[in-house]
């Protein structure tokens, strides 16, 4: 993970660093590191927010979001997938977490 995020560095290319950050914060939730995985997937998000990468970055900081019981953020990254991936891969997992906790 250190060697990934060591990638994320100024003057690096920002699919360079969205590739580093996205993959570090894969192996950090598989290990159980949700609160880093979600760091890393939205600092993979900032650093290429059109790149290849930047919808399953979103995805995995909503859904990480989630995991460390942030609520109100995971509304807010789940109705961003909605605007900006309207027809995107992960439409029911975005419209799950955009409506979590807004019904009595």
């Amino acid at each position: 993970m250190a060697a990934y995020r060591a990638l994320d560095r100024r003057g690096a290319p920002a699919a360079t660093r969205q590739n580093a950050l996205y993959a570090a914060a894969q192996i950090e939730e598989r290990r159980g590191l949700v609160g880093k995985a979600r760091t890393d997937y939205e600092r993979a998000l900032a650093a290429a927010p059109r790149g290849a990468l930047g919808e399953e970055a979103l995805v995995g900081a909503m859904q990480s979001a989630r995991a460390t019981g942030d609520l109100r953020g995971s509304r807010a990254l789940a109705q961003r997938y909605l605007d900006e991936f309207p027809r995107g891969l992960h439409l029911a997992t975005a419209r799950r977490l955009a409506s979590a906790g807004t019904r009595p």
